[in-house]
């Protein structure tokens, strides 16, 4: 459940944010390609909805590490995605489709873990032993 409690409020500051853009749009193209930035916006996302404001430093520069992106680059391409709303809005989409499938991917797992850890049912009867 906390996932989709903080996917709730993550949607609740796009929202937020969305009005906030400014009509001046910027040409050319962002430092990050589409995939790569929606990948690392993601985890940066869950980062900073999961930890508390001191501890969300250290996650976001190893999410920045792990992605091999560096701050300004992750800046300058989030700066351009917001002063395109239709980009930014197509951006939006795949965030949440990631959310989303990971969302179904921890559920998964959650699944998989209660049911290796769960004994199969005594039936009450002994069971032969074979020679």
């Amino acid at each position: 459940m906390p996932v989709k409690k903080n996917l709730f409020f993550i949607v609740i500051a796009l929202i937020f944010l969305l009005p906030n853009l400014s009509c001046h749009k910027i040409t050319g193209k962002p430092p990050l390609s589409k995939e790569q930035f929606s990948m690392v916006y993601t985890d940066y996302m869950l980062a900073v909805a999961q930890k508390e404001a001191k501890m969300a430093g250290a996650a976001v520069d190893s999410i920045f590490k792990h992605h091999i992106v560096e701050t300004n680059e992750f800046k300058k391409t989030l700066q351009y995605y917001m002063k395109n709303p239709n980009q930014w809005e197509e951006m939006m989409n795949l965030i949440s489709k990631e959310l989303e499938k990971r969302s179904h991917e921890l559920e998964s797992a959650k699944i998989k873990e209660l049911q290796a850890t769960q004994k199969p049912p005594d039936t009450g009867e002994a069971q032969p032993i074979l020679e």
